[in-house]
This record gives C-alpha cells, structure tokens and sequence, in this order.
C-alpha cells in the first residue's frame, strides 16, 4: 500500500470513528434525557444496533473491497440490520436495557436482545469475508483461497483491534492513578464523561483497524502462527474422542441420554473439529504441506466428524421429543443442521480422492451462505425460536402430554416473549382452560420477575415437597400458607422450592433463640455444593413467617448434613458483641472450613 493511499485511508477511518462516536453519543444523551429516539423502541434499538456495526463494515472494507461494492454491501447490511432489530423489539414488547453502569441509576433506554447482537455480529463477519473475497476475485463465487485470506485477516484484525482498544483503556487507567497520586483529577474526571470516553474508544478501534490494515506482513505472521498452534490441538482431541467413540459400546448411550446437556458438548466438539480441521487444510494450496502425523489426524478427524454429529442429533431429537422445542434447543438444531452439512462434506471429500480438496473447500463456502441464511431466518419472525418454543411447549400442554402441575407458565411470560404472552391470554381466556391451570396462568402473567422455575406450588404440592425433621413432624399449617406470600425480604430466597421449581426441600423444626418457639431451618434437598445456604424463617408477633437470616454450611464436609437433620448441635455463645456501623448491624464469626481440610 502506497504511504499516501494509506495517509489517506486512516485519516478516512478517523472521520468514520468521529461520525460514530456522534451517533452513539446522541443516543446516549437521549436515553439520559428520556427524549427522542430512545422514546420510541422501535426507532433507538434499530438506530444503536446500526450506529454501533455498520461503521465497522467500512472501517474493515476500506482499502480492502471497491467503494461501489461496498456502499452496495454497506446499504444492503444496514437495511438487514434495521428489520431484524425491529422484529427484536416488537417480539419482545419493547423490552428495556436498564444499565447503572453505562446510564446513571434509573435510566432506561431500548436496545436489541443479547442475541441479536451477537447473531449479527456472526452475520457481518461472513458477509464481509464473502464480499471481500467475491469483489478482490472479480467473480460472485470466488476461488477458495480469495475465501479463506479474508476471513482469517478479517478475524485477525478483530482481535488484534479489541486487544488495542483494552490495552488502551488499560493504559489510561493506569495513567489516571498515577496523576491522582499527585492529586490531578482531570482525567479521571473525563473518564466519567460519555462525551470523553465514547469517541476516544471509537478512535481508538479505528485506528487498531488502520494499524492492521496497513501492516499486512503482521497479520500474515501472526495468521501462520496461530494456524500452526491450531494445527497441534487436533491431534490431541482427535485422541479423545477416538478413546470416546470406542468406549460407547461397552458403556451404551445411555449415559448420553441421562444428562440434559450431551447434545450441546457433542456439537462444541463436532464445532471444535471444523475449525482445527481447516487449520491444517488452510487455503488447500500444496506449498509448505502440514506434517504427516498432521494430515493423518485430519482424516482421522473428518472420519470422526460423523458419528459426533449423530449422536448430537440424536440427543436433541431425544430431548424434544421428551420435553418439546425449548429456544435453547432450537438453537442448537440449526447449529447441528450447520455441523452436519460440514460433516456430510467431509466425508464425501474422503470418499472422492481425486476431487477431495475441492469438495471440502466448496462445502465451506456453500456452509457460508447456508449460516448466514439460517442466522436471518432464526432472527425474523418466519424462524423466530421463542415462537416455535411456545407453540411446541402450548400444544404439549393441551395435549396432556405435560401435565399443568409440572409444566412452566413463567417461561411463557418472560422467555416466550411476545408469543408467550399472547399464549397466556388465550389460556386464560379460553372457556374450556381448568380453574387450576387458569390460577396458574394468572399467576404467571402477574409474576414480576423471570425467577429460577415456574410458578408457585399450590399449598398440598408444597407440604408435600419438605422433609421435615425431626421424624414425625409437619410444617406448620401457617409456613405451608404463607409459602406463595413470603414478605419482600425473602422474594429472591433460595431455596428453590419456594419457587416451584420442582425441587425437594429439608426443613428442621428446632427453637434457635430459646424463646420456646421453633424455627424452620429450610434447605434444598438435593444441596451437593461445597457451600451452600441454609435459610433460617422466624414467626414474628402478628404470625407472620420471615426471613430471618441465613446458616451457612459445609456441605463438602462429611456427616454435617446428617447431623443438622438429627437434631445433633448446640447453640455456643459467641465471644464477640454484635456492632453497628450507620445503623446496620454486624457480627464476627469464623470464616467458612475449607471443603478440601474438613476438620
């Protein structure tokens, strides 16, 4: 690149920072201010989520991509961007981003989901790696190796850009001690100001970006040596899973099928493979061919690549039919359409030897296009995984197939979105809906946060959820009542039976304070954590039960557990008073035994 086309290029990128660093500042300040756009959702997030990714598409294809092709790809992104991020905010019923860090404490303002933005981030990166290759090839399907330089440079140049910006930020914290050392507040003053910190990281990036660009022999230095390290990791794995493979049929499948998360460790595996597998084929060039043991493991790999696949499958497949369509496992279905293409063409690469390199590197460019479709349609309304999920888990519902006593109402209220919401109305507006399920459904929908399970236990399935201890006890009829009405300081308490997430609790009825009136001592049943909480709940004077605090526990130390449940522990005076510090109180105790140095 020539000294005055680069001078030229990084003043461009800076004028691209400045521009973004102004939008992203004017929908900060509107946010602060409660004004427009951030008064209307389905103006801000669109606006964020292009003021924030679209300027990266230029700063990346400067000098890289013609303007023509870019202002077409740019124009094209832009309004992608715009239409999903509406679908993201309508479906969620303009759900809110409420940041104390980002915005002062009580600002609110609209933003596209978590998901969003990563699933567009993915969406971006192929579309830049397709564009770049098509427009530096001159063809709308270029030659492989076009491919796989600029996604390798284009991921390379990301993560050297977001090593820069942290170290940069890292630099000026480190600066901002030093002067305040000397009491020089300045800059930690700026640091503190939207209208400071948001253009200098945008500067920031996009001169990381230029510095990337411009120094082509270190992104090629650096893409060898992570390629060569990549390489050297497949071996290893490819061990494992072979070891894997080979246990399966003396151990059988189903250990597999008990675990509730077999399919997503079998696609991060078969997910793993594809990226080390092409590590080694690079950009299929025969010139500095990888080592023998190197491509010995590769067919190894893509042989295994297979089997891995299956059972991922097989185990979604498993789950859904047991459980329905959950948006988790929708997900994970598209992720295992998209490993399985790969595998198929694997394999096929194998099965023809003489057409081998050319079917692997054409299927990894068809399996391009094929995730950028699916990213879209997973992201529009026609693929959208929360209205699938609340379709499969509805139906199941009125079909019996979950009864209402287990099934989880808050999932529609606040993981379906939209969807889920608009299912509860028509439960609870439907004439043949059961008065118990009814009860369930208008809870849900009155429900004020996600919570960890469903909805509460009706008072029978609650008594009936507790072991009480000592033997021959039962809760008290006013504790098994009040279980669904808990005062505010004890909403977010574990444990989780309170919360009706089909979870086992232990209560032991024992007098704490020696007032003659017992005390439940409450805890889940199934606790195995080293350490845990044990809830202690007291009646006050109007019979009220409340959260009186909390008994902390080693579980990791035998034969605690059993005592606690045998009644077998005294009360010891402690040697230290109670203090207060502005009104709150405090207390000394020993710190917590270490679960590996149990007494």
């Amino acid at each position: 690149m020539e000294p005055e086309s680069s001078k030229s290029l990084g003043v461009t990128r800076a004028a691209i920072g400045l521009v973004q660093a102004v939008a992203l500042y004017a929908l900060y300040h509107a946010a602060r201010t409660k004004s427009w756009p951030a008064t209307e959702p389905l103006i801000q997030a669109p606006l964020l989520l292009v003021s924030s990714m679209l300027p990266l598409v230029f700063l990346f294809g400067l000098g890289s991509i013609r303007r023509r092709t870019l202002s077409m790809w740019s124009a094209a992104a832009a309004l992608l961007m715009i239409g999903l991020a509406v679908h993201d905010i309508a479906r969620s019923a303009g759900a809110v981003v409420v940041s104390e860090w980002f915005l002062d404490e009580g600002h609110a303002f609209s933003a596209p989901s978590s998901t969003l933005w990563f699933l567009s981030a993915i969406f971006l990166f192929i579309g830049q790696s397709l564009v770049t290759a098509g427009d530096r090839d001159g063809k709308p399907i270029a030659h492989y190796p076009f491919y796989f330089d600029a996604a390798w440079k284009l991921a390379l140049q990301l993560l050297l850009s977001g090593l820069f910006v942290g170290l940069f930020w890292l630099i000026l914290a480190l600066g901002n001690q030093l002067l305040k050392l000397v009491q020089i507040t300045v800059l930690d003053t700026l640091i503190d100001r939207a209208w400071f910190s948001i253009p200098v990281t945008t500067l920031a990036l996009s001169t990381a970006i230029h510095l990337t660009d411009v120094r082509a022999s270190m992104i090629e230095g650096t893409r060898t040596l992570v390629l060569i390290v990549l390489s050297w990791l497949l071996p290893g794995i490819a061990l494992i899973v072979g070891i894997f493979l080979a246990a399966l049929p003396f151990t059988g499948l189903q250990p597999l099928w008990r675990t509730s998360h077999a399919g997503f460790i079998l696609l991060a595996v078969a997910s793993a493979f594809i990226v080390l597998i092409n590590a080694i084929h690079r950009d299929g060039a025969h010139n500095g061919a990888p080592h023998r043991l190197l491509k010995a493991t590769k067919i190894v790999a893509m042989i295994e690549l297979a089997p891995i696949v299956a059972l991922a499958a097989v185990a979604i497949e498993l789950r859904v039919g047991q459980y329905g369509w959950t948006v988790g496992r929708v997900y994970a279905a598209a992720i295992a359409v998209l490993v399985g293409f790969h595998a198929a063409g694997y394999l096929a690469s194998m099965l023809r030897r003489g057409m081998g390199p050319s079917v692997l590197e054409r299927c990894n460019v068809l399996g391009a296009f094929v995730t950028v479709g699916i990213i879209l349609l997973l992201s529009s309304p026609f693929g959208d995984p929360a209205r699938i999920a609340v379709s499969s888990q509805v139906a199941a519902l009125k079909s019996g197939k979950i009864p209402p006593d287990k099934f989880d109402f808050k999932f529609l209220r606040w993981q379906g979105e939209r969807y889920g919401q608009d299912a509860l109305a028509a439960l609870a507006a439907d004439p043949g809906t059961d008065p118990a399920t009814k009860d369930r459904v208008l809870q849900a929908q009155r429900s004020e946060s996600r919570g960890n399970g469903g909805t509460p236990p009706t008072e029978p399935e609650f008594a009936a959820s507790v072991t009480v201890y000592p033997a021959g006890r039962a809760l008290p009829k006013s504790f098994v009542a009040q279980q669904d009405k808990w005062p505010e300081n004890a909403q977010a308490v574990e444990p989780r039976c309170l919360s009706g997430s089909s979870v086992n609790c232990e209560a032991v009825l024992v007098d704490l304070d020696g007032d003659g009136v017992d005390e439940i001592v409450l805890a889940d049943a199934d606790g195995t954590a080293d350490y845990g909480y044990t809830y202690v709940f007291k009646i006050d004077d109007g019979g009220v039960w409340r959260l009186a605090g909390d008994l902390r526990l080693n579980f990791g130390c035998p034969g605690v557990r059993d005592a606690l449940r045998a009644g077998q522990f005294s009360a010891t005076p402690s040697p230290w008073k109670d203090f207060s510090i502005l009104g709150r109180a405090f207390r000394i105790g020993p710190p917590l035994p270490n679960p590996t140095n149990c007494p």
